[in-house]
């Protein structure tokens, strides 16, 4: 005898005991799945220091099964209606300050706001949309933000199924199809991703801290791509990292 769990993201698990399975044939089970309830919450976010709310924060709740993306208002408020109970991400980010990013169980509605506190600094770990700002002119591999999907060539892995180990699943890809790796490779051209603007205090010290895969093939011919990384006051443009084949 066997027991038979039935699961889907909108309707309450339930398991069904003893079912008589035999090898060969097939056992048709009939079961009624209750639908869950949908939840209301709302979410409020403040600067940690001056306690000012903050506007236009996008706030992310995700999981496995269900993606919910909202702005905070100007008084720091966002609300997520009709929300499924579960465990989810939290990712909350707005230019200026770090990203926010943490676990949460959604159980019940509530009608008291959950707080968050943002710190002022520059972070993005590209779970949220920030307005970086993707051109140029190539035919194929322009910038991508998502989860990178794995590619091989032979047995080489080109592209990896992984981000870099910091909280979500998320980084700018040059190119983001499955499959071989030379079909959404950066080809006949350049692909530019931009930063917004960024406001340092001159009188200190400022540091860049970045994570990076690169990986240059091209097939039979020689390989012949670069990766630049530039800092631009708008005067004089810095190169700080290049990786050439």
């Amino acid at each position: 005898l066997y027991d038979v769990v039935f699961s889907h993201s909108s309707y309450q698990t339930d398991t069904v005991f003893g079912v008589a399975l035999t090898n060969g044939n097939t056992t048709i089970l009939n079961h009624q799945m209750f639908l869950l309830d949908s939840l209301s919450i709302s979410i409020q976010i403040k600067d940690v220091f001056s306690n000012n709310f903050l506007n236009n924060v996008e706030v992310v709740l995700q999981n496995n099964e269900n993606i919910y993306i909202g702005n905070t208002d100007i008084n720091g408020l966002v609300s997520f209606n009709s929300i499924l109970p579960g465990n989810y991400q939290l990712y909350a980010g707005l230019w200026g300050y770090r990203e926010y990013c943490d676990n949460i169980s959604i159980q019940q509605s509530t009608i008291t706001p959950i707080l968050i506190e943002m710190e002022s600094g520059y972070q993005d770990r590209f779970n949220t949309d920030q307005g970086w700002v993707v051109t140029g002119n190539a035919s194929s591999g322009l910038w991508s933000r998502g989860e990178p999907i794995v590619t091989f060539l032979s047995s080489d892995t080109i592209n990896p199924g992984i981000d870099s180990y910091d909280c979500g699943p998320n980084a700018y890809v040059t190119g983001n199809f499955t499959g071989s790796a030379t079909i959404d490779d950066v080809d006949n051209g350049f692909t530019l991703l931009s930063s917004p603007i960024i406001s340092l205090n001159p009188s200190l010290e400022n540091r860049i801290f970045l994570k990076i895969w690169w990986k240059d093939i091209s097939g039979t011919l020689l390989p012949n791509d670069s990766l630049v990384i530039i800092v631009n006051d708008g005067v004089t443009k810095q190169v700080v990292f290049h990786a050439l084949s």
